[in-house]
């Protein structure tokens, strides 16, 4: 009888470890993209603007841990498999103070000064919508991963065990990279279908962001003219007929 509670705590024990969470369960392996880890950086690069080291260092100073950084890519958000969804690519700066008030501020700034005029409102939607597709289009490209590529330390195997062909050395960044990749020296970064980094949108144009980037290009240029039609529109209903 003395043994039955001894029994019960036991089993009682057992199912409250069996439901509690599993405290040690092994974390996802860290994921390591291919980067220059002894990068180059210039004489002056903190104080020049234009350099690709620019922005980086800046928010270096400003206390952003260097944890957040792949090579020169700010990381804004990571999936729960720890791979980076929003980042801000070397030249943020130009994206911030160039890019967006010339494609997004003034563009908007024109659309609410529009509903104060006589230019007909079927004109107003239509570029209010050109207005926000060219902001949403800068968005995806500027933001979105362009594409990283991981480190690997040797050449990856086909599922016959024999190794992947074409897939070539990069001294830059120390790894093994596969056909279509290149590494980016201003983003110190390698990238899947890599095509050039972008100072306009502030980071690289590759696989991810590359069908986003032409659909910008376009909407800037119809922004453009729309603009110019809009502002001429306007200064035809105020002369006098």
């Amino acid at each position: 009888m003395w043994g039955l509670p001894q029994r019960c705590c036991s089993m009682a024990a057992d199912a409250a470890e069996a439901g509690a969470p599993d405290a040690e369960a092994p974390a996802p392996p860290k994921i390591i993209y291919a980067t220059n880890p002894e990068p180059t950086i210039a004489h002056g690069a903190s104080k020049d603007m234009t350099d690709c080291d620019y922005g980086r260092l800046l928010l270096r100073r400003w206390g952003v841990p260097k944890s957040r950084f792949i090579g020169n890519m700010l990381v804004l958000y990571k999936s729960s498999s720890g791979k980076p969804r929003l980042m801000l690519g070397p030249y943020w700066t130009m994206l911030l103070f160039v890019t967006v008030p010339l494609a997004v501020v003034m563009p908007a700034l024109i659309c609410a000064f529009l509903l104060s005029t006589k230019v007909h409102v079927g004109v107003q939607i239509a570029y209010g919508v050109i207005v926000l597709w060219t902001a949403c289009a800068l968005m995806s490209v500027s933001l979105r991963n362009p594409g990283l590529v991981e480190r690997r330390d040797s050449i990856p195997c086909r599922e016959n065990g024999k190794p992947e062909l074409a897939w070539v050395w990069n001294d830059q960044a120390r790894t093994y990279k596969p056909p279509g990749a290149r590494y980016c020296d201003w983003c110190n970064a390698v990238f899947y279908e890599f095509d050039h980094t972008c100072p306009w949108t502030g980071t690289a144009i590759a696989r991810n962001n590359m069908r986003s980037f032409r659909s910008f290009v376009a909407l800037v240029q119809l922004e453009l003219w729309c603009t110019i039609a809009v502002v001429i529109l306007w200064f035809s209903e105020l002369v006098p007929r």
